[in-house]
């Protein structure tokens, strides 16, 4: 009996497409980048990152985000005026899933976050102190100072992009996720004038010090501080 043939001539190109074709679906989809940026605004204001790639999972992202502006508030009846500054570099690490759409991240960021402020006094030239009224001419400039937070905090979050797995080089990305900041340091002097009463001077030490007390507990909720985020992606 003789040897079947086989079906196809020997060099015939089908084979070969087909095997080039299943090579191209074993591959990624998108371009093998190592390096990417994007530009960010959301709650910790305008942020941008340095994306580099660890493995097909892992990023790791350098960063900074922060503005300065000048600022009227009110507090406990007084009315300041001051800066705020928001400065937080941060060192993350992002770990893709669901294809390297969805990713959860991880990392450490710098809370250098303050704001510095002066009272104003009414127009009788007083301020109301816990409820207690100083005149200027007894008491010198009120001044205080917000920190929030520690100088390192941890981050944990989630969030949606991937600059080094886009099809594209531009791409959106966004994150939501929480620094534990712990807990705010108020500040507030006013220094007595030479002349007045020491006991006066020693009640509006302890009048200072309850206001303090009531800033931080307005302020407390900064201990867990929210971050959401909404950016445009590059990758090299």
């Amino acid at each position: 009996m003789s040897r079947l043939k086989p079906f196809l001539p020997p060099h015939h190109p089908l084979p070969a497409l087909a095997l080039a074709l299943l090579g191209l679906a074993a591959s990624p989809s998108w371009a093998d980048s190592q390096f990417g940026v994007d530009l960010k605004l959301g709650t910790l204001a305008l942020g941008a990152d340095l994306v580099v790639k660890v493995n097909e999972a892992v990023n790791l992202r350098i960063g900074y985000a922060g503005f300065g502006r000048t600022l009227d508030f009110n507090e406990n009846n007084i009315r300041y005026r001051g800066t705020a500054r928001l400065s937080t570099p941060s060192l993350l690490v992002d770990w893709a899933l669901l294809d390297g759409d969805f990713r959860v991240t991880g990392g450490l960021v710098g809370m250098k976050s303050h704001v510095d402020a002066t009272g104003i006094p009414t127009v009788y030239q007083t301020y109301t102190i816990n409820n207690t009224v100083y005149s200027t001419s007894d008491i010198g400039p009120l001044t205080g100072r917000a920190q929030f937070g520690s100088g390192i905090a941890p981050y944990v979050g989630m969030g949606w992009g991937n600059a080094l797995r886009s099809k594209r080089h531009w791409s959106w990305v966004a994150d939501l996720g929480v620094i534990y900041a712990g807990s705010p340091s108020v500040t507030l002097v006013a220094p007595c004038k030479e002349g007045l009463d020491p006991d006066v001077c020693a009640v509006l030490q302890t009048d200072l010090a309850a206001e303090r007390d009531k800033a931080v507990k307005d302020i407390i909720k900064f201990k867990w501080y929210p971050v959401a985020s909404l950016g445009l992606a590059y990758r090299f």
